[in-house]
């Protein structure tokens, strides 16, 4: 039988493909235009949204369904690793001890103590595992901890069960890549903090003096964000598909392999 926990993270990967269904479905709908201003006599050329449409809650609630299972494959994990241990024992858990077992997401090592010593979070896991797990916690970065895949899995999967929908937003690629005729200087690209919607500002070029003739065929590519996720700027695909790996690969993977 397939361990719940490999069944899972499965799971998390069909969310994920039923997820890039839904951005692909989007972005061949074309959902952003941008048109072209001229300031400063030709030495600005100010690109904005004339067209722009809010990627649609759908995209919102497959992300929740993919993270929910993958942290749910983390939580699977930690109760299998349990059992292992207290099968070792000679010990028959409890149901109230099952209900206590959960792969511990903290950002100090005191919660993380607390976590195992106080709450039975990892009751009867093996000591090395334990060890194992405290490697993979987000308090390993110090204060950048909000950058880790794992803090970021469990917030995503924390807000969309209790407050609110993953907000997906837009991103544009390629502003430097841009084509200007010989002889004609590179301008300076500035993008505004602010954020999209339609009117705004995606990206302003300047050149060192007006060039109100050239056109710098500027037609970037769009993808779907996750604002909630880190990184904020990558494609959404980009961002789940490496939170899945990397579980697989760096957290549940080498625990099952040595210790289930």
């Amino acid at each position: 039988m397939t361990d719940s926990w490999v069944l899972k993270l499965e799971r998390a990967r069909k969310h994920m493909e039923a997820l890039d269904h839904a951005v692909d479905a989007f972005i061949e709908g074309e959902p952003y235009a941008v048109g072209r201003e001229l300031q400063d006599e030709g030495a600005k050329h100010v690109y904005r949204f004339a067209k722009y449409t809010e990627p649609p809650p759908e995209i919102g609630l497959k992300v929740g369904d993919t993270v929910h299972n993958l942290r749910s494959s983390l939580d699977h994990l930690a109760l299998a690793l349990a059992h292992k241990g207290a099968e070792a024992q000679g010990i028959t858990m409890s149901p109230k001890e099952e209900a206590h077992i959960q792969f511990p997401i903290v950002t100090s090592s005191n919660d993380f103590e607390d976590q195992v010593n106080n709450r039975g979070r990892l009751k009867y896991v093996d000591p090395a595992a334990i060890h194992q797990i405290r490697s993979r916690q987000p308090f390993q970065l110090g204060t950048g901890y909000s950058q880790d895949r794992v803090w970021n899995i469990g917030e995503l999967d924390n807000a969309d069960k209790h407050r609110k929908l993953a907000t997906a937003g837009c991103v544009v690629h390629g502003l430097s890549d841009i084509v200007v005729p010989p002889g004609v200087p590179h301008p300076e690209a500035t993008i505004p903090p602010d954020g999209w919607g339609l009117g705004a500002i995606v990206v302003a070029y300047v050149f060192p003096t007006p060039h109100p003739e050239v056109d710098v065929q500027f037609s970037p590519p769009f993808s779907i964000t996750l604002e909630e996720a880190w990184p904020p700027t990558r494609p959404i695909h980009d961002v789940l598909s490496g939170y899945i790996e990397y579980v697989n690969e760096y957290i549940a993977g080498p625990l099952a392999d040595r210790f289930l």
